[in-house]
């Protein structure tokens, strides 16, 4: 069977949706991609959220699973789905073709080409969106997060809290010490106290 593995490092793994009845469990043994809390995300109540970023990001193994599917196309599909994206936002390699498609051409050969071999995968994809919040400072992306509505505050610490604990960046490093990220906490186990 042809292998294809779905790279994650944020929701998909926690918040699989449609995805989850393609793929199997969620592995930590990925390439080391450099991600970062670095796009704020509509859907999410323009809370931070975790894209490879070469420039900003640090780089962490991420997780992978194996999906259901033996053909490239459909397991792209699924992916786009879940992610809500078009299928062009999703970066892939196609070990048998020899050939791969991302923003990020460096990367796919340092890091997921040689970890996909080295896996015996017949191909990888992952959602492939470019940074969005140009900041280079944990400070400012605090300050940011800071100053979004309330909805946006509890989807953006909700969101790096479930965040894998492998998945560790300055970003997040800074701001889950901080006094946000504590009442932030605090609020939320008082929440769900009540349910």
């Amino acid at each position: 069977m042809n292998k294809i593995a779905i790279l994650g490092w944020g929701s998909l793994l926690w918040d699989p949706r449609s995805l989850s009845k393609h793929i199997g469990s969620w592995q930590n043994d990925g390439p080391l991609l450099p991600v970062e809390f670095s796009r704020f995300s509509a859907v999410r109540s323009n809370a931070l959220t975790l894209v490879i970023d070469p420039e900003h990001g640090a780089t962490v193994p991420v997780y992978y699973a194996i999906s259901r599917r033996n053909d490239l196309q459909l397991a792209i599909q699924d992916l786009a789905f879940r992610e809500g994206c078009a299928a062009k936002q999703i970066g892939f390699v196609d070990m048998e073709l020899l050939k791969f498609w991302s923003l990020w051409d460096h990367i796919v050969h340092e890091s997921i080409l040689p970890w996909a071999k080295e896996k015996g995968l017949a191909g990888a994809i992952w959602t492939d969106l470019e940074p969005n919040f140009k900041s280079d400072s944990p400070k400012k992306a605090l300050l940011y997060l800071q100053k979004l509505k309330k909805k946006g505050q509890e989807c953006a610490y909700e969101y790096m809290s479930r965040a894998p604990d492998q998945i560790q960046t300055p970003f997040r490093d800074f701001i889950s010490k901080s006094a946000w990220y504590k009442q932030m906490s605090n609020a939320f186990a008082e929440k769900n106290a009540y349910k």
